[in-house]
């Protein structure tokens, strides 16, 4: 969204919301021969506002924004040590809201 207030400021705002599903790589834990079927998919929302213009008679231009991305599930890498038998592997898991 765009508004323009004057001829010389506008102010905006943007939302937005996407998803990344885990990959057959995140998925499958091949060192094990095991799958990860507790694994989600990560979710995005995100905000921006901000205004642009130029002040005293277009002696100062100026551009501010703000902007806000929270992720839930996120996918992150966790690693371990070759231990009982079991070799060093890693594996993707959902690491909750950053």
């Amino acid at each position: 969204i765009n508004q323009l207030i004057n001829p010389n400021v506008s102010v905006y705002a943007s939302f937005s919301m996407g998803f990344t599903p885990p990959s057959t790589s995140q998925i499958l834990i091949t060192q094990l021969g095991r799958v990860n079927n507790d694994l989600k998919p990560e979710n995005a929302m995100s905000i921006e506002l901000g205004s642009k213009g130029s002040l005293l008679l277009n002696a100062l231009n100026y551009e501010i924004a703000g902007y806000q991305m929270i992720v839930k599930d996120k996918l992150v890498t966790q690693n371990f040590a070759a231990a009982n038998g079991n070799p060093a592997y890693s594996i993707t898991t959902n690491a909750g809201e950053v």
